[in-house]
């Protein structure tokens, strides 16, 4: 869960500010995708372009001087990849 948790998160913070040191994901609901559980209201804090913690929105506050995101209403889940193709016709490998 957190190897895919912090391929989401990674990117997000990327896309957020490549000058950002902290970023704090508030109010999120993350899907866990290995049990099916959604996670609400949970705080996801990004230092240094690494995952440093995840838990309940109520245990987990925003380090002063971070990158605030509402991630209320939204929802946190794992980098997606389609790792399935058949390239079997040479015309369609551009699309694989």
């Amino acid at each position: 869960m957190r190897v895919w948790l912090l391929a989401v998160v990674l990117a997000a913070a990327h896309a957020l500010s490549a000058s950002a040191e902290t970023v704090a994901i508030t109010n999120v609901t993350i899907v866990d995708v290995e049990d099916g559980a959604h996670r609400v209201s949970q705080t996801v804090i990004i230092r240094d372009g690494r995952i440093a913690k995840v838990g309940a929105a109520e245990a987990v506050s925003a380090p002063p001087g971070a990158t605030l995101v509402d991630g209320g209403g939204k929802y946190l889940i794992p980098g997606l990849w389609d790792m399935h193709v058949h390239s079997h016709r040479e015309e369609r490998w551009k699309y694989h």
